[in-house]
């Protein structure tokens, strides 16, 4: 049985995707594949799997 798909829309700076689309090619990897994985990790961790905190304030 086939998924159903949704088709979503993001606006990511550019030098930012190409970084990460770079990266996730030489892993034989594409964008979408990778953020399926992300996705279904936040649901496996029920959350984001590491800690998104604020950088330190300089004095």
């Amino acid at each position: 049985m086939l998924a159903d798909y949704e088709m979503m829309t993001v606006t990511i700076d550019e030098n930012l995707k190409s970084a990460v689309e770079e990266i996730l090619q030489s892993q034989g990897m594409n964008l979408e594949k990778a953020i399926n994985l992300y996705f279904e990790e936040i649901i496996n961790a029920r959350g984001i799997s590491f800690d998104v905190v604020l950088p330190p304030i300089a004095e």
